[in-house]
């Protein structure tokens, strides 16, 4: 609402006023936001100090939102994927500006080594040998239900698969409506012996190397993890996923809304363990060789060198 503008305004200039004085005391030279309603300020203080700015877009956006968190007064744009980009040129911000990295994960931490634990086995004792996993927090946007409607179609040609729900659920932030929906489908179709529900955990690089298989429905960083830990995945083809998965190669590609496909996928690794084997090792590799921490830093450091004219490696 307007009058809601117009009483931030002076919130809105106080704000500004102490950006502008952090940077001057400290002599910082570039601003890096990862939130776009943080680039009206970052923009403000660019005007008054001359300090070169960074945005980063990690979220698919539209023309209008481009226009409305002023893109174009941004110095440069740092996109996670190609897919995210192509919005930002189509709303009329140059190439030039906009920088693909991609999410990058520590290949310390997310390893293929065998783990000394399996973590999903000593904490829940699944049933039979395979265990699936869907990692995310518990809501629509995950797409858990349909994972869940696989998993149903699964169950009916083998039983000996256990497929885990990894994540907190909003339950535990007191908006549990789609947590009650799924449970009523476990419920109803008669597979609660072999679905576990995780909640929130602290230690996912043990619980990905637990899993045999990562489905994913939207995208994420959890792919490259599962890609690190030598995990062969099944995605829907939506967002960046054809960017980090090399579909038939570290993972397979379904339709959006394929519970079929999903289905059909699932089983094609569990009955073939040469395949999943060899998913998982072009997984690291592919993990290894893009989406690495030390890459993401590299690349951004680049970027920050180039915006301040230093030579590469250079430290701002």
């Amino acid at each position: 609402p307007a009058w809601r503008k117009l009483k931030s305004i002076p919130f809105r200039r106080a704000a500004i006023k102490r950006l502008i004085h952090l940077v001057e005391e400290n002599d910082i030279r570039l601003i890096h936001t990862s939130d776009l309603w943080m680039n009206y300020y970052v923009w403000k203080v660019s005007q008054k100090t001359g300090v070169s700015t960074v945005s980063h877009v990690r979220n698919l956006l539209n023309a209008e939102r481009v226009q409305k968190y002023l893109f174009d007064k941004i110095d440069c744009i740092i996109s996670i994927s190609n897919q995210l980009k192509q919005p930002l040129v189509q709303a009329g911000i140059p190439v030039e500006k906009i920088h693909i990295i991609y999410n990058g994960v520590d290949l310390s931490e997310f390893t293929c080594d065998t783990p000394k634990v399996n973590v999903l086995r000593r904490d829940f004792e699944p049933i039979g040998d395979f265990m699936v996993g869907m990692v995310g927090r518990i809501e629509p946007f995950k797409k858990q239900k349909d994972f869940l409607q696989a998993a149903f179609e699964v169950l009916r040609v083998r039983q000996d698969v256990t497929f885990f729900l990894i994540g907190a659920s909003h339950a535990e932030l007191g908006r549990g409506a789609y947590l009650a929906e799924i449970q009523s489908f476990i419920r109803e179709h008669g597979i609660a012996k072999n679905i576990v529900f995780t909640g929130f955990r602290t230690d996912m690089p043990d619980v990905m190397a637990s899993l045999d298989i990562l489905v994913s429905a939207s995208a994420g960083t959890v792919m490259i993890e599962a890609m690190a830990c030598g995990i062969p995945i099944v995605a829907t083809d939506i967002a960046s996923s054809s960017e980090v998965i090399e579909d038939g190669v570290t993972g397979i590609l379904i339709p959006h809304n394929d519970i079929h496909a999903m289905t059909e996928a699932i089983l094609r690794l569990l009955n073939d363990v040469s395949m999943r084997r060899q998913m998982g090792q072009a997984g690291r590799r592919r993990a290894e060789e893009r989406f690495s921490r030390v890459r993401n830093a590299q690349l951004t450091q680049a970027v920050y060198d180039n915006l301040q004219k230093l030579p590469y490696g250079r430290e701002i």
